[in-house]
């Protein structure tokens, strides 16, 4: 095991099931325990110590929702701990993000968003302080970014194409350009491309067949 994913409640689970779900398919191995750092202290603290004395080799991926839970193991621990904010308050999360970001200096806890996607980058943040002794990680996490990449530009393309086919349908409008961005042009130039295009009426001149296609009014 080299990642603990420590809940404050059970409740939480579903939101840091997003967590495990990187994890496994990074192949990193990982732990989930339940310890509250305000109902249980004297167990957060045994497991925090346990971890580092046990696991050498691991970087510790804490969490809660609450104040005082990831400050507690960045405390105890010399590893590596990561809070994600968990929205299960009247004030959202906002609480437990600030709770988090506000730790006196000399105990770093890094944080990331508020609910399931920070839970997610969290995973991926775990995974990038362990491939740098980790090359076959490294490795693994290079094709999860690139397959994540992969996914955005074929959610471009299928928006191009449903784009362009409301336009098809509804004939020639006077309102509606269609112009093509490459999602692998650098957005500067991308962007500098597809605002020429709208001004000119014309499609883009650095559109290659695989660019996605969006609709917005001339300028």
């Amino acid at each position: 095991m080299r990642v603990g994913i420590v809940l404050g409640s059970d409740s939480d689970l579903e939101t840091m099931l997003e967590t495990v779900k990187v994890l496994e398919k990074l192949e990193i191995g990982h732990e989930v325990v339940v310890a509250s750092a305000h109902r249980t202290p004297q167990r957060t603290e045994e497991w925090a110590s346990s971890a580092r004395l046990a696991r050498p080799a691991r970087a510790d991926r804490r969490r809660r929702r609450r104040r005082r839970a990831p400050g507690r193991g960045g405390g105890v621990v010399v590893l590596p701990v990561i809070g994600v904010p968990i929205a299960s308050t009247p004030l959202n999360g906002m609480d437990a993000l600030l709770s988090i970001v506000q730790m006196p200096k000399g105990v770093p806890v890094a944080t990331v968003a508020i609910g399931s996607w920070g839970a997610a980058n969290a995973a991926i943040l775990s995974a990038q302080i362990l491939a740098q002794s980790d090359a076959a990680l490294a490795e693994r996490l290079a094709a999860y970014r690139r397959a994540l990449s992969d996914e955005v530009e074929e959610r471009a393309r299928r928006v191009g194409r449903q784009a362009a086919d409301a336009v098809r349908r509804r004939g020639s409008s006077p309102m509606t350009r269609v112009v093509s961005v490459d999602a692998r042009t650098p957005a500067p130039a991308a962007l500098a491309d597809a605002v020429a295009a709208l001004r000119a009426g014309g499609e883009s001149s650095r559109s290659p067949p695989r660019r996605s296609t969006a609709s917005a009014p001339p300028r």
